[in-house]
């Protein structure tokens, strides 16, 4: 587009918001996964070998959901039917456990054919789908804002749907736009 039709033209403006992530009034909270179409051991063993061929070691606790976390290990807890527990990945290849679970379920979701991943806020509602049967669902902790910076020059890009900012029902959707006609 030539400099003089630039000068008119409306697509020239971008709006853009800036905030520090550090501040009180943004709170990061974690999108569960629910995958559905898979679920008791076939979809713990597919997901377990998955965590095992991209990370250093992994393995499945069953019966319990252990929570803590910490640095050189990534506790994933989930839900099904039938049972409850954790896969615990030791020396992860990510900085996230969204990270790490992401992975392992892109990977096992080719393998479990007709099952597909939903991003769910709220523990609760993960909780209640994965105990209906014939799903999975893993809980998330919430990634911490110190990880944010670190986590992208380390990773790159952060997994899809890593976290919110802001529980669900807060949330207002907003969209307005224009059409940008050439004059």
């Amino acid at each position: 587009m030539p400099e003089r039709e630039r000068a008119d033209q409306p697509a020239r403006y971008a709006l853009v918001e800036v905030e520090n992530v550090h501040d009180e009034g943004i709170v990061f909270e974690p999108i569960h996964r629910v995958v559905f179409g898979a679920s008791g051991n076939r979809a713990i063993e597919t997901i377990l070998r998955c965590l095992k061929a991209q990370n250093d070691c992994a393995r499945v606790e069953l019966g319990r959901m252990p929570c803590a976390q910490g640095g050189d290990t990534h506790i994933l807890p989930f839900i099904t039917g039938e049972v409850e527990g954790a896969f615990i990945v030791n020396c992860p290849k990510s900085q996230l456990a969204v990270g790490t679970l992401q992975a392992a379920l892109d990977e096992a979701v080719e393998e479990i054919c007709g099952c597909e991943i939903d991003y769910i806020h709220g523990a609760d509602v993960v909780k209640e789908l994965a105990k209906k049967g014939g799903a999975i669902g893993f809980l998330l902790p919430a990634m911490q804002k110190s990880e944010f910076f670190s986590t992208v020059i380390y990773d790159g890009a952060l997994p899809r749907k890593t976290f919110s900012m802001g529980e669900a029902n807060e949330k207002r959707y907003y969209l307005e736009c224009r059409s940008l006609e050439k004059k």
